[in-house]
């Protein structure tokens, strides 16, 4: 029988997202139940503070009162990290907990919903980004900006430009590159923008990563956009498959036409 009922929702200023269900909880472990009181691994304990941390800047501490000064992806990517922790948390507290799913902020906001395709069976191997590029028919004044790419390019001035950590372009510039040289993206990103951003509104955030040892998110259960700007990632994971992530259903539509046995989970 379950010992402990817990609820699972983030409050601005506090450290754990745990809050005693009943009287018997409430005396035995608090209110709220910190951290170190429940039987967690060391990992969930340090990736449950740095949610609360970033659950904090979701706030304006200067003016509480006025619209949180997060984008729509930085909403949503917070949404699904909580929920994908909490799945997790279930399995590692186990038998002795109930726990109940409270988090509700910005419930009343009509926010996109991410959605992500991962291909890894279309392909005798991946990734060759043109034909992804063409069937989304995205306008050429669209801005893409590539990051962690390793490649097998031939044209020298290409290979120079793609060795660069990232690079910025518009949709018309890369796809001028990719019909001169289709080469393969064993390993990197490719996310888009809408063109009213500038260069330095996009620098302003910490730009996709594409390798799991430095981005764990890349992986979990409920898709997120790793930039809160962008509307469109794809991934290219060492010549083995490709992820795609968008916030615009009409985009993931296309890509399935062209993958047709992507799934939505590893």
């Amino acid at each position: 029988m379950p010992k402990y009922k817990l609820d699972f929702w983030f409050e601005w200023g506090c450290e754990t997202p745990f809050w005693a269900a009943d009287d018997y909880t409430m005396e035995e472990l608090g209110i709220p139940v910190k951290l170190d009181t429940l039987e967690l691994t060391d990992f969930y304990k340090e990736e449950l503070k740095e949610l609360c941390d970033l659950h904090n800047s979701s706030i304006d501490w200067d003016n509480p009162s006025t619209p949180s000064p997060w984008t729509d992806n930085q909403k949503i990517s917070f949404n699904n990290k909580a929920l994908s922790i909490f799945h997790e948390v279930c399995k590692n507290l186990g038998s002795d907990y109930i726990l109940n799913y409270k988090h509700d902020d910005f419930k009343d906001e009509n926010l996109p919903i991410i959605e992500r395709l991962i291909s890894h069976e279309d392909r005798d191997y991946y990734t060759h980004m043109l034909e992804i590029i063409k069937v989304l028919n995205l306008p050429d004044d669209y801005i893409c900006v590539t990051t962690d790419v390793v490649h097998n390019l031939l044209n020298y001035d290409y290979a120079q430009i793609f060795n660069d950590e990232y690079h910025f372009f518009t949709i018309g510039e890369l796809k001028k590159i990719l019909i001169d040289e289709d080469f393969q993206w064993v390993w990197g990103t490719l996310s888009i923008y809408e063109p009213k951003y500038t260069k330095e509104e996009i620098l302003k955030y910490e730009l996709p990563n594409v390798y799991e040892d430095c981005n764990p998110d890349l992986f979990l259960e409920y898709p997120i956009l790793q930039h809160p700007l962008s509307f469109i990632e794809i991934v290219a994971f060492d010549s083995s498959y490709v992820i795609f992530t968008t916030k615009v259903h009409g985009y993931l539509e296309m890509f399935r036409k062209l993958f047709p046995k992507s799934v939505e989970n590893f």
